[in-house]
């Protein structure tokens, strides 16, 4: 399993900086009983009521756009094997229990942001917008597009190299609202007023831990390098496995390439 991103960190891209995730699954058991199972195997998980309260424990609580199902949802972690391995246990235990997913789920992961300017924030998601169909191919039809109301497009001018200038151009979180009116597109900044993070809404829902870990090292890797970036622009047809080389490494390109062949094979 993949645990390190392979370019050099900045100061402010240690592991201190936390994230957390939200895993919407469905299952035959109720609540209690999950959160009960979750505890014995050394990961505290209470059962709540629906609520949007940042806990210091995991949590299981219900979700709209889930029928019938649950969201699991983890306190901040720092960004590191111990944070993984509890991953890895919840994936265990969820599995063992005969949790599900089905195209009704999704995969939430928050990364803090709210020390990140408006125009770095805006950055990060412009170099999502550039890239937005690379990360399409490597994921489920039911997450592309239009195809899901929860996790609409960024290109939110209908253009994407003018998408992206507007993106990069933002100063104030103001200018972020006007190009993005609500939460659910497949990068929402608009948890930055509730949770302080910018939450990555694209990937489907999964109780596989290498996918879920994986992708928190995928969308913090392009945080990272939007925050970073001097500028972002269209220029030219980017090359895919260029640009996942040099932003996420050669382990985690591999990784993505290998979702993308086994995607399009399906």
């Amino acid at each position: 399993m993949t645990t390190s991103i392979e370019f050099q960190a900045t100061a402010s891209f240690s592991e201190s900086r936390e994230f957390g995730i939200e895993i919407e699954f469905k299952s035959g058991r109720a609540a209690y009983q999950i959160a009960a199972a979750l505890s014995a195997a050394g990961v505290f998980t209470q059962a709540e009521g629906y609520n949007h309260n940042t806990s210091a424990h995991w949590k299981i609580i219900s979700d709209a756009s889930v029928p019938g199902g649950w969201e699991l949802v983890s306190p901040p972690l720092a960004f590191n094997d111990a944070s993984f391995a509890q991953i890895a246990t919840v994936s265990d235990v969820l599995t063992a229990l005969n949790c599900w997913v089905d195209r009704q789920c999704g995969l939430h992961v928050h990364h803090f942001a709210n020390d990140l300017t408006a125009n770095q924030i805006g950055k990060a998601i412009a170099l999502y917008v550039k890239h937005e169909n690379w990360f399409d191919e490597m994921l489920p039809a039911s997450r592309r597009g239009a195809n899901n109301p929860f996790c609409q497009t960024l290109n939110v001018l209908g253009n994407v190299a003018r998408t992206v200038d507007a993106f990069a151009a933002c100063r104030s979180r103001s200018d972020l609202d006007n190009l993005l009116g609500g939460r659910y597109f497949k990068v929402n900044h608009q948890s930055l007023y509730r949770h302080g993070t910018l939450e990555f809404r694209h990937h489907s829902g999964t109780l596989d831990a290498e996918k879920i870990i994986n992708w928190v090292m995928i969308t913090r890797a392009m945080l990272q390098a939007g925050a970073t970036s001097r500028s972002v622009v269209m220029r030219g047809a980017p090359n895919a496995w260029q640009f996942f080389r040099a932003v996420c490494g050669k382990t985690l390109t591999a990784y993505i390439r290998n979702r993308t062949a086994q995607l399009a094979a399906a």
